[in-house]
């Protein structure tokens, strides 16, 4: 399998800014993607992609931050699912951090208004764009809305040092239970690989830096994984739509594959989404490349050359 991703918005990010309120001028719509059945390649619709994950109690969108066709796609998925499921769907979130479920909660129940949910909850730069209309679409029907991921300063002690003996007392709440674990070979060859494109003043960045962002790597699947077994202990008749960076759920590593530690025969399902340029690339070989990175491909055309 070639590991042809980019790097852009992954895990690397551990800094965004704060955005202001505003409104989205379009509907949802995924017209600029392309649904590929990853088993034998086949165009799929997207009701075929719902009717094959009717069965799954944890689904997962791997997105490209920077793709709104990505974006329109995954909120196409979760009125399918909402379609399906009904108040059973919960959507969680990398974008949004533990030490905020508060805040978020009191936005859904209409507790507070949307200028300061967004003051008080760390919104990624393109919320307005990306995952306002989940998270509205979650409020209007009342749907819970898990804040999924490690607060960001913690996970910048562990990239910083290693491990979380310097994080503050009051942070360790919300840490996962057990700790740090270590994930799979694979899973932990593909980051150093993707790693080792990255330059520090034109240098190579040290091992131990390395092997410091790894483990920060695995403290966010760790705790993603941990946040959705949680939840699932506690409502188990729950489906839980989990949407968080590729990186994060490809070919079952990272979230996936610390959740079947975690919460064992929970069954799961993976959408990858994948560049696809429609002038210069084949879609038989983009498969081919791309197969074994979820259980269907989600080819996005954002960033097609003209």
């Amino acid at each position: 399998m070639k590991w042809k991703k980019p790097v852009l918005g992954m895990m690397l990010a551990l800094t965004v800014c704060s955005v202001n309120s505003g409104t989205v001028s379009a509907s949802p719509s995924d017209e600029s993607v392309i649904y590929l059945d990853a088993a034998d390649g086949k165009q799929v619709d997207l009701s075929q992609v719902l009717s094959a994950v009717s069965d799954k109690q944890v689904v997962y969108f791997g997105e490209y931050h920077d793709s709104q066709p990505a974006h329109d796609a995954e909120m196409s998925v979760m009125e399918g699912l909402y379609a399906e499921h009904g108040d059973r769907l919960v959507l969680s979130l990398e974008m949004f951090e533990r030490d905020v479920q508060g805040v978020l909660d009191a936005y859904l129940n209409g507790d507070i208004s949307e200028e300061e949910f967004l003051a008080k909850s760390r919104p990624w730069e393109n919320y307005v764009q990306a995952y306002r209309p989940m998270i509205e679409f979650a409020k209007e029907h009342h749907l819970p809305v898990l804040a999924s991921n490690i607060p960001r300063r913690m996970a910048a002690v562990v990239a910083k040092t290693g491990s979380l003996e310097t994080a503050a007392p009051e942070d360790r709440k919300y840490r996962p239970a057990g700790g740090i674990y270590p994930a799979s070979f694979a899973y932990r060859k593909r980051f150093m690989a993707t790693m080792e494109q990255f330059r520090v003043h034109g240098r190579e960045m040290p091992k131990e830096k390395m092997q410091q962002m790894y483990r920060a790597q695995c403290l966010k699947d760790d705790t993603m994984a941990h946040t959705i077994a949680d939840y699932l202990k506690a409502h188990p008749e729950s489906v839980v739509y989990q949407v968080n960076g590729g990186f994060h759920s490809d070919g079952g590593q990272g979230v996936p594959w610390k959740l079947d530690l975690f919460r064992p025969d929970t069954a799961q399902a993976v959408l990858s989404t994948v560049h696809y340029r429609p002038r210069r690339d084949k879609i038989d070989e983009v498969w081919q490349n791309n197969r074994r990175e979820g259980d269907f491909l989600v080819l996005e055309t954002a960033h097609r050359e003209p």
